[in-house]
């Protein structure tokens, strides 16, 4: 069964490094139509132990493989390769290494739209789509 997983930081309600709001995680899975969600709201320090925990889980059930889009940050998809190849999970990342600006030009045009939310603010202003002073403010 397709099943999107997110970890979220519990008392913010916000998935972490790119504070996206879960409930807009919500939304965006049931456009695509995403038939189980799971959104796990965890404290940091529990994150790597519940992660463990859903990948046995998901492995139990059948699953194989699991997707990241990591595109860039060697570190961050380490971490994550070695946690889902010891679940007895593949392990699959489609986007890695491919340019950001590429990306930005091929997702634009999705017919589901786009919400672009990279980890860092001077990501977004490098590729000239950084916010407004105002909507800055309320990062």
């Amino acid at each position: 069964m397709q099943t999107l997983v997110t970890f979220y930081d519990a008392e913010s309600e916000r998935v972490r490094f790119h504070a996206t709001p879960i409930e807009l995680i919500r939304t965006q899975a049931a456009a695509t139509g995403t038939r189980r969600l799971l959104g796990l709201g965890t404290a940091w320090p529990e994150m790597e132990a519940r992660l463990v925990e859903v990948l046995a889980q998901l492995r139990a059930e059948g699953c194989t493989g699991v997707v990241l889009g990591d595109i860039h940050l060697a570190d961050v998809r380490a971490w994550y390769e070695d946690r889902v190849i010891a679940a007895g999970l593949e392990h699959v990342e489609p986007l890695w290494g491919d340019a950001p600006a590429q990306l930005l030009d091929e997702y634009a045009g999705a017919p589901l739209g786009v919400v672009y939310s990279p980890a860092r603010l001077a990501v977004l202003d490098a590729l000239g789509l950084g916010p407004s002073p105002e909507r800055r403010e309320r990062l």
